[in-house]
């Protein structure tokens, strides 16, 4: 299983080729467990992002056949490590996707939760997503014109940035369209 996280906002258009980035099943933080700050970096951003889990193996799917292939829905947080970020910037960081806690995920939910304009709030934050799935599909699609997608594999189409350095402790309430599904804990 993999996280393929694509770095777009929910506003940007789908055009290919988009950067993404692809972590670990062990990147994964689960069961709303806290997220311990590795001491990679000391300035810290987090994204919410929905996230969608794909329930079959293909590859070469058609946009119209992707639906197919998406079966639940949560919300996520993608943590990034600015300071290590910077130092990095001229290699690849690839290596920077793999520490326990680089994307933290909710509770699976049927897609019927979903609205025709997804909202995404996390604590006192609030973003529209538009149609998440809808985009979803598309870059599953996409990606399996590259390569093989299998079961488990979670899709996070687009990613908005909603804090920098939160302080120890922290502990936030995530929702998509007011079905709570993750909470946030830093440690």
């Amino acid at each position: 299983m993999k996280v393929i996280a694509f770095d777009r906002t929910p506003d940007s258009p789908l055009d290919m080729p988009l950067g993404a980035d692809i972590m670990p099943d062990s990147a994964i933080i689960k069961d709303s467990k806290p997220f311990f700050l590795p001491p990679l970096s000391d300035n810290w951003d987090y994204y919410i992002c929905p996230a969608f889990r794909v329930s079959r193996l293909g590859k070469n799917i058609g946009v119209r056949f992707a639906p197919r292939y998406i079966d639940a829905v949560t919300a996520a947080v993608i943590t990034r490590p600015v300071d290590a970020l910077d130092l990095w910037s001229d290699r690849s960081t690839g290596l920077l996707n793999i520490y326990e806690g680089a994307v933290i995920i909710g509770d699976w939910q049927s897609l019927d939760i979903l609205s025709a304009d997804t909202c995404i709030t996390i604590g006192d934050t609030s973003t529209e997503a538009g149609n998440a799935f809808e985009q979803a599909c598309s870059l599953l699609a996409a990606t399996a014109a590259i390569g093989t997608i299998k079961i488990g594999d979670i899709i996070i189409p687009c990613r908005r940035h909603f804090a920098r350095n939160l302080p120890l402790d922290t502990r936030l309430n995530c929702s998509i369209d007011s079905t709570p599904l993750l909470t946030l804990k830093i440690k």
